[in-house]
C-alpha cells in the first residue's frame, strides 16, 4: 500500500491528503492563522457569555450569571 501523504501536487508543489476526485487532488494545506485565531475567539466568547449571563435552563428556572441579569424584569418593568 502506498503511502498518499507523500504526493507531491505538481502545479502547486505542496503536499497532498491522498483523496482524489475527477483528478483533482486535495491539498494539505492548514487553515490561515487569522481563521484559526477568530475560532478560538469565539470559544472563549461564548464560554464567558454563558458564565456572566443566564444561559442554562434548570427544572424551575434558569442560571442566573453573575450580573444577574432577567429579561423578564426588563419586561415586568415595561409592563408596570
Amino acid at each position: 500500500m502506498t503511502d498518499h501523504h507523500s504526493d507531491i501536487d505538481s502545479v502547486s508543489g505542496k503536499s497532498t491528503t491522498g483523496h482524489e476526485w475527477d483528478g483533482i487532488k486535495e491539498l494539505n494545506t492548514p487553515l490561515p492563522r487569522w481563521w484559526v485565531i477568530c475560532f478560538y475567539l469565539t470559544i472563549v466568547w461564548a464560554v464567558a457569555y454563558w458564565i456572566v449571563y443566564p444561559a442554562w435552563p434548570l427544572v424551575s428556572s434558569n442560571t442566573t450569571g453573575m450580573f444577574g441579569y432577567s429579561s423578564r424584569a426588563d419586561v415586568a418593568v415595561e409592563l408596570a
